[in-house]
């Protein structure tokens, strides 16, 4: 009784080293591609955060614009989402203080 067990044991040994062994040599090139299309998906959520806020930081302008300016100014006409949000970068762009330090 005592030969069976150990024989089985070691048939269940084997079958384990063999599969891990097998499973690890197949792993080995998904590893790398693992790494790129996390690297690919977590620049895609950056991406998509990034539009979002903007869009975001983008409707009070179009609200100051279109409640304030329009009526204010004869030839001022209302603006969408995606103009106050070419507002927004524009005057990123055009305001925007370096933060360079000069020693003198």
């Amino acid at each position: 009784m005592a030969t069976s067990f150990s024989i089985f044991e070691s048939m269940i040994i084997n079958y384990k080293t063999h599969n891990t062994t097998e499973y690890n040599l197949s792993r080995k090139g998904f590893d790398k591609m693992d790494k790129i299309l996390s690297g690919i998906l977590m620049l895609i959520v950056w991406i998509i955060t990034i539009v979002i806020l903007g869009l975001l930081f983008a409707i009070p302008v179009m609200w100051m614009w279109n409640d304030c300016l329009v009526s204010a100014v004869t030839f001022a006409k209302p603006i969408s989402l995606l103009q106050a949000w070419g507002i927004n970068i524009l005057a990123g762009i055009l305001f925007n203080k370096s933060r360079q330090n000069s020693e003198n």
